[in-house]
């Protein structure tokens, strides 16, 4: 399900409307990667199960406006399970808020159309523990360094969480331009580290994200309306506004 999801992501972004993709082939591996409780796992079989498949099986049904094979009702019952007493996510129950599970987690609701449900005092408890995520750069989960990665991660669920406004754009941007090389070029996950295409990639994400951040501050100081940035996909329909095949 996650190289699925890759595939029709690169597709999205090469300008493709997946007209030559087998729609009825994604919805039966979606169909065949959910187990009874709401779990998603990475390929039919016996392996493991975690959020990122989720939100991979989420945003693939997401791509081809299409979420008849993906039952939202319990997915969405297993996500408030992996909800941490920290006020993050952990990739199944039981595990550790992190900061890359609670992108995925957040994602999926966003996607399947029900972060309503999470209700107003789990958001505000997951808005804090993002929050307390940023030491200048982000980190991933409590008493680790800074990685760059997370300026993408973490605050990507800052922005569709509504708290965008939050960040500290400066500090984030900051850490950034420390992990950038001049001798190679791109990105490393920190000052110290070489660059690798990964961290390039939620690097330039993440300083789009701070820079959006900074203007629906500068909205809100002027007076203006607050927005919401689902940092998910701008592509697709959400679940329950499935469309007939052709």
């Amino acid at each position: 399900i996650a190289m699925t999801y890759t595939a029709l992501a690169t597709l999205r972004i090469c300008g493709s409307a997946l007209h030559g993709v087998n729609i009825r082939g994604v919805k039966a591996l979606v169909q065949a990667v959910q187990d009874p409780d709401g779990s998603f796992r990475p390929h039919p079989g016996e392996c493991e199960r975690d959020v990122r498949f989720m939100f991979c099986a989420a945003a693939c049904c997401h791509f081809i406006s299409d979420w008849s094979a993906f039952d939202t009702d319990t997915a969405m019952a297993k996500l408030l399970e992996c909800f941490s007493h920290e006020g993050g996510f952990g990739l199944h129950p039981g595990l550790e808020a992190h900061g890359g599970s609670t992108y995925c987690s957040v994602a999926a609701m966003v996607l399947m159309g029900k972060l309503e449900e999470f209700g107003e005092w789990r958001r505000q408890r997951l808005v804090e523990w993002c929050l307390r995520r940023q030491i200048g750069g982000f980190q991933g989960r409590i008493n680790k360094d800074p990685d760059s990665c997370y300026s993408f991660w973490v605050g990507a669920c800052l922005h569709m969480l509504g708290a965008a406004p939050l960040i500290d754009v400066e500090s984030v941007q900051a850490f950034c331009s420390t992990c950038e090389k001049s001798s190679t070029g791109g990105f490393g996950k920190a000052p110290d580290a070489r660059a690798d295409v990964l961290h390039t990639y939620m690097s330039l994400a993440g300083y789009s994200l701070s820079a959006e951040a900074a203007r629906i501050r500068a909205r809100l100081d002027a007076g203006g309306a607050s927005e919401s940035h689902p940092a998910a996909h701008s592509e697709g329909g959400r679940a329950g506004e499935s469309e007939d095949e052709e």
